[in-house]
């Protein structure tokens, strides 16, 4: 075979050359024979450890039991094919890690939520906070008592139900009555975050930021 010929046949459309001339360079190089993809190859242990050095060199590892008796060149490509899959994987599962242990060691979100006060209102049984078992399910007892004793408990408990809101917006997915939210001199507090609650014009507005 004409080895220009032969080259020309591993040039892809774009000029640039594939893949598998460079490993059947080497091949031919090592053996003085020409192979092509399909041809069945037998190396001795000194050409086989002279194919792993030269492939080593242009940045390739070749597993040496692919080689040990005939092989053929697709079979290393397919081989290379899935080593570089596994490697792009573990770099992906490297990334993957340091990105959770930065948002763990971060721990910064912002959550925001907004209600309307006469839409939430409807959804208490008897308009009694104490009675109502919507509210016994969201809410415990100490955010009922709160609410309770403000001047307008309804659109109190409506800007809770607001701040438990935006803070599962930040990606806490524990149970309504798990986040409970407390308050120190009016304002509303849960551990690791900072929280404002608005009232106007019959919305309540939450937004938390979490530390």
């Amino acid at each position: 075979m004409d080895k220009k010929k032969f080259a020309a046949e591993y040039v892809s459309k774009d000029g640039k050359m594939n893949d598998d001339k460079e490993i059947i360079d080497i091949v031919n190089r090592i053996t003085g024979k020409v192979f092509n993809v399909d041809s069945n190859i037998k190396l001795s242990s000194a050409q086989q450890y002279a194919f792993i050095t030269l492939c080593k060199k242009s940045g390739r590892k070749i597993n040496k039991t692919l080689i040990d008796n005939i092989f053929k060149i697709k079979d290393i490509l397919n081989d290379a094919k899935h080593l570089e899959i596994k490697k792009f994987q573990n770099i992906e599962k490297k990334i993957n890690g340091i990105k959770r242990k930065n948002i763990s060691k971060n721990n910064f979100a912002v959550g925001i939520d907004i209600q309307n006060v006469e839409e939430f209102s409807k959804l208490i049984d008897e308009k009694d906070l104490k009675k109502s078992n919507f509210i016994k399910d969201y809410f415990t007892d100490k955010e009922i008592a709160y609410s309770v004793s403000r001047s307008d408990a309804v659109e109190t408990i409506c800007g809770i139900y607001s701040a438990k809101e935006s803070i599962r917006k930040t990606g806490n997915k524990n149970d309504f009555k798990k986040i409970e939210i407390t308050h120190v001199n009016g304002c509303p507090v849960f551990q690791n975050y900072h929280i404002s609650i608005s009232h106007s014009a019959g919305v309540c507005v939450a937004v938390c930021i979490q530390t």
